[in-house]
């Protein structure tokens, strides 16, 4: 039997047919999005806004898969369409579509074709700032439950932040939408054909760790919640979800029509959807005591604790949802929102540097030392343990000897330094992390990234064999939806594999690293909750 995972990331769609049997990948095709500027619609005069066409996910899932299938059926004589036992997705989040009733994006309709505002909402749009301290406030005052799941801060990247903004900013597009619906969800469901909002099964994750649902307090955020922000939001809650799904659940079946455009059966099971970072650290091999890094142009920390009394609190973490990375978990989640983007940034826009592979010699040839310049990597704010999208970059230490070489290494030290806050935080929570599993297109590149959280963070750092750890992740959610395998742990044990190549700390290193990791927490602490914080937010 074989699982088809697919993988919507930022700017494209990758499709990943695996062998269950033979514990292998078979085939994968990447497409990008057709639209925008590398598949993201932008503002000149908002640099806040990121907004995307939904038929662009289309075009492009349609393209990977039927390249995905046909890959797949010349490197092996066994697969067939009918021997795919599940398809599993994961997307971005929270990317929302405003939709009708009927699942059509607004998009599509005359007199929004061209509106940005009725297209998906990345998740990195900004423009909902305000709107995001406007539910933090209310939350703390009425229902800090609310934020005990999310770090303590509700972000502008999120659900109610994006709608209470697009409310406001044009109401239109507002009334005209029956309901916004998650990436991870409106995928499962054109597939499945299914034509109204009222039959789609949500994504626990995307709904736990997005849009304040809990089943401890009744699903999402109560209407008197929603009412003290604006009433409209109300009516929009009642046509809302009441209950969100495990991504080894069905969200539905592959449609008649879906099938004959893909070259696949009729009736194949398609799982519940779930967060692209999530199925990331389900195909890394995330467990108890394992967390995942997945690191791209920002980062997602990811573990998971089995259900053991009451859900636990742990503030400096962005989320915590019941389901979210594996069936039956919490999954936990902290994260940064600048990583590879700050070293382009370094190199390219402050250096000039086109040769990366040349800086990265010259900064592997440098030795730590307490005088070493440190960076604070909040360049496109901070997720951990501050929640704050506010918070700027900062450099310190820099001399008129200061050299290109160490501001960019500068900053591969400071993301190591973000990553290890994570953990302390986990571990100050009773939750000890033993295995550091670095996913993504990033580590594999960069040994001397990897070398270094190996010395900062003391631990041996683990690289999965897959490249498609994310489109991995969510084949294997296809497997347990299709009932291929017992649970998406089985199908862990069978495909999610480590490569030789690793990391180990150096003593000496790891020394230097302590001392300048305090400075590190120190400065960063100072300027977002310190005397120097009114800098940053004035």
């Amino acid at each position: 039997m074989y699982a088809i995972g697919l993988d919507f990331g930022s700017t494209a769609i990758r499709a990943l047919i695996v062998d269950l049997a033979g514990e292998r990948e078979v085939a994968s095709a990447s497409t990008d999005y057709p639209c925008g500027t590398r598949g993201v619609c932008l503002k000149e005069d908002d640099p806040l806004l990121a907004r995307q066409n939904p038929d662009a996910y289309i075009a492009a899932m349609t393209c990977s898969i039927r390249t995905a299938v046909e890959e797949a059926k010349k490197t092996d004589p066994a697969f067939a369409a009918e021997k795919v036992a599940g398809i599993g997705v994961d997307a971005t989040s929270a990317t929302i579509i405003p939709v009708t009733q009927k699942m059509i994006p607004l998009s599509r309709l005359g007199p929004f074709k061209d509106n940005l505002n009725a297209f998906a909402w990345m998740w990195k749009d900004h423009t909902a700032l305000a709107e995001a301290d406007e539910i933090t406030l209310l939350a703390e005052k009425e229902h800090p439950e609310y934020l005990s799941r999310c770090g303590g801060s509700y972000s502008a990247e999120w659900f109610w932040s994006k709608v209470l903004h697009a409310l406001r900013c044009d109401r239109k597009v507002f009334d005209a939408s029956f309901a916004w619906v998650e990436l991870c969800d409106f995928i499962p469901a054109v597939l499945a054909g299914l034509e109204d909002y009222s039959q789609i099964r949500c994504s626990a994750g995307a709904a736990g760790h997005k849009a304040m649902y809990a089943e401890d307090w009744g699903g999402l955020p109560d209407e008197k919640f929603l009412s003290a922000l604006d009433p409209a939001l109300v009516p929009l809650r009642g046509r809302l979800y009441k209950k969100a799904y495990a991504s080894s659940e069905t969200a539905g079946t592959l449609s008649p029509e879906w099938a004959g455009k893909l070259g696949l059966q009729a009736g194949t099971p398609l799982a519940v959807g779930m967060i692209d970072a999530h199925a990331g650290a389900a195909g890394s091999g995330a467990g108890p005591g394992k967390m995942v890094s997945i690191i791209g142009t920002s980062t997602c920390d990811i573990t998971v604790a089995k259900f053991s009394g009451d859900v636990p609190e742990i503030k400096g973490i962005s989320g915590i949802a019941q389901h979210s990375v594996l069936p039956g978990y919490y999954g936990i989640e902290g994260g940064h929102a600048a990583v590879g983007d700050a070293f382009f940034w370094q190199a390219s826009s402050v250096g000039g540097v086109t040769d990366f592979a040349r800086l990265e010699q010259e900064a592997a040839r440098l030795t730590p030392s307490p005088d070493s310049v440190i960076a604070i990597d909040w360049l496109n704010g901070n997720r951990n343990p501050y929640a704050d999208e506010k918070l700027k970059g900062i450099m310190v230490n820099l001399t008129l000897h200061t050299t290109l070489a160490e501001m960019y290494r500068a900053w591969l030290e400071a993301t190591a330094f973000g990553i290890r806050q994570v953990t302390d935080i986990l571990a100050a929570a009773g939750f000890e992390i033993s295995e550091l599993i670095c996913a993504g297109g990033i580590p594999e590149k960069s040994p001397l990234l990897m070398q270094i959280y190996a010395d900062v963070l003391d631990k041996k750092m683990l690289l999965p064999a897959s490249r498609e750890t994310c489109a991995l992740g969510a084949a294997l959610c296809g497997a347990a939806a299709g009932k291929a395998v017992s649970s998406v742990e089985e199908a862990q044990k069978k495909l999610c594999k480590f490569r030789e190549l690793f990391c180990t700390p150096d003593p000496a290193r790891k020394e230097i690293y302590d001392l300048l990791y305090s400075k590190y927490c120190l400065i960063g602490k100072e300027f977002a909750k310190g005397s120097l914080a009114k800098i940053m937010h004035s």
